[in-house]
Parts: structure tokens; sequence; C-alpha cells
């Protein structure tokens, strides 16, 4: 027997919601590694001064935060689709 059109439509959208959730931890994945290559080049392959080595610490240590961040974010937002997906105790 066919799923009601509203059960469908609320199955898919559960679906598209979890792959945007990935795609955002994804995003988040590259502004860290491009924070942290850019770090990488200022401290070791280009140290022209002290501004440098410091501006490579400061990319490398937002790199780390922005995983930290987009870790958790993911994880939250996991959790709660996950929530949301769970059946009804009341029904």
């Amino acid at each position: 027997m066919p799923e009601p059109e509203a059960a469908t439509r609320d199955r898919l959208a559960l679906r598209r919601t979890t792959l945007a959730n990935e795609r955002t931890l994804l995003a988040y994945l590259r502004t860290a590694l491009m924070l942290v290559a850019s770090g990488v080049t200022l401290w070791r392959l280009q140290p022209l001064g002290a501004t440098d080595r410091w501006l490579g610490a400061a990319a490398i240590a937002a790199g780390v935060a922005v995983v930290a961040w987009g870790a958790w974010r993911f994880a939250q937002q996991r959790a709660e689709l996950a929530q949301e997906d769970a059946p009804d105790p009341r029904a």
C-alpha cells in the first residue's frame, strides 16, 4: 500500500534537511582546511618576520576553531533531526 502523500513529503523533507546538514559540515571543513593551509604557508613557507608567524599561528588556530564549531553544530543538528524522526509516543 503506498504511503500517503503527506508522509512521503515529510520523509523527503527530513532527508533533504539531513543532506543539507552534511553539506554544511563539509563547508566548515573546507573553510578550516583553507585557514590551516594559509596559516602553515605563513608560518613555515614564507616567514618574513614576526608578523607573518603571528598571522600564521592565528590562521591555524582559527582553522581548528572552525572545525570544532562545525562538528559541534553538525552533531547538535543531527540530534535534533533524530529526535524529530522518532515516532511520537502519544500516537
